[in-house]
């Protein structure tokens, strides 16, 4: 697959191992995100939000995001959010995760 960004060309020769389907799967999920962000115009260039996060590990850029915002602001309601997130302690990049977190923070 060829892509064109900022005027220069790259080439996705492989997308996933050819002999997992599942891996062929996630691959061409992924693909497809990463398209459709930059039809949007909402490419992430450093490709940080389409890398595969561990579910049993909270999504540490989030909370490190988090940590900074309200070292920077000092609110209180940032400080909650940040300890919410914390104590979930799982990953929040996909609808479906946080739909499961908003279902916990109701149940909590």
């Amino acid at each position: 697959m060829r892509v064109r960004l900022d005027g220069n060309d790259y080439f996705i020769n492989r997308l996933g191992r050819f002999t997992d389907s599942v891996a062929l799967a996630k691959a061409g999920t992924i693909s497809a995100r990463i398209w459709q962000d930059y039809c949007s115009g909402t490419l992430d260039y450093s490709l940080e939000s389409y890398q595969p996060v561990p579910e049993e590990s909270a999504d540490e850029s989030l909370v490190q995001s988090l940590r900074q915002f309200y070292l920077s602001t000092g609110q209180g309601r940032v400080r909650h959010a940040l300890r919410l997130v914390e104590a979930y302690g799982k990953p929040l990049r996909t609808k479906q995760q946080v739909a499961v977190f908003l279902w916990w923070m109701e149940e909590r």
